[in-house]
């Protein structure tokens, strides 16, 4: 589902008239906010307003709109959630060597590396709805250095480095569009004891969507 041509009025100089829904004085129609909605709601919405339903909505990097998989929590219930997992740790690793829980750590990420003629850099890359498979990847670490590779069907990729190069910044470009640039200025071999998140960021915009 896409929006083929986004409205051109922006979301904030709409009336507001409801917590869910404001008044576009450019159509004169009402406009639904489904950032948060899920799929079950929009579609309720639709069965509702017929094929002329306008709504603000999230898209991907691609402009394929999508929903949440369900309603976000209140802000008291993941403070409680939050609350109840210190606790949780507190409890569970108050007598526990913290140094061993780090090397614990470093194992099970696969990021425990000594020294040789290369160490391994690893990366994640998601999108709105998780982790993105099969995606283009160039990594630029200096200007004679750059590599392109793939990402899996988990979303990740893997680069070496000589362990005693110094890394001043990571840039990685996704798909020839989306940069992400990492400020390391450290060695190749503490640059690889981290997992280089990327998170693509989501589109928000308001028009007709086209089914």
């Amino acid at each position: 589902m896409h929006v083929s041509q986004p409205c051109s009025v922006r979301w904030s100089s709409m009336t507001s008239d409801h917590s869910h829904h404001k008044f576009c004085g450019s159509c004169e129609k009402t406009v639904f906010d489904f950032t948060k909605s899920t799929q079950e709601e929009f579609d309720l919405v639709r069965q509702q307003e017929g094929p002329h339903l306008c709504g603000r909505f999230n898209a991907d990097e691609n402009g394929n709109i999508y929903f949440p998989n369900k309603r976000p929590k209140q802000r008291w219930q993941k403070v409680f959630l939050l609350a109840l997992l210190l606790n949780f740790h507190q409890t569970m690793f108050s007598n526990v060597n913290m140094d061993y829980l780090q090397e614990l750590k470093s194992r099970l990420w696969g990021i425990n590396q000594t020294a040789g003629e290369k160490v391994t850099l690893y990366g994640v890359l998601k999108n709105s709805h998780g982790r993105l498979g099969n995606a283009s990847v160039q990594i630029t670490v200096s200007e004679t250095i750059s590599f392109t590779t793939t990402t899996d069907s988990q979303g990740r990729f893997t680069f070496e480095l000589p362990p005693n190069m110094y890394v001043d910044t990571l840039v990685i470009k996704i798909n020839n569009g989306y940069t992400k640039n990492f400020v390391l200025n450290e060695t190749a071999l503490e640059a690889s004891k981290r997992i280089y998140k990327i998170k693509l960021p989501t589109r928000r915009f308001v028009g007709c969507p086209s089914f």
